[in-house]
């Protein structure tokens, strides 16, 4: 038996062990898992900050978004970091609401 890249070739069949798949199942589900509560934390911050007042306005409050990131590009968006408070959801948000009711 032969190992190619995680596969073992066996005659002409090439297969994975079922250990192998099953710790890449867990792997996968705490990679996922760890996405989601990343994504949920995110939204959380987002719906605190959208309930915040605040007067200092510029274009990184105008366009850039606490989960979808900074429209610019700048690793230290005020927003992004959460310094700022973004103005309104952004397009991005909106879809996926969209995508969430159904639309």
């Amino acid at each position: 038996m032969v190992d190619i890249g995680g596969y073992k070739l066996k005659g002409n069949y090439m297969f994975k062990e079922l250990e192998d798949i099953q710790k890449e199942v867990v792997e996968l589900k705490e990679k996922f898992r760890k996405e989601i509560t990343s994504l949920l934390l995110k939204r959380k911050n987002l719906i605190i900050a959208l309930g915040k007042k605040q007067t200092e306005k510029n274009v990184h409050t105008e366009h850039c978004c606490v989960i979808h990131g900074c429209k610019y590009g700048d690793p230290n968006c005020p927003v992004e970091k959460g310094v700022l408070v973004q103005s309104i959801p952004c397009e991005y948000c909106e879809s996926d609401l969209d995508i969430e009711r159904g639309m």
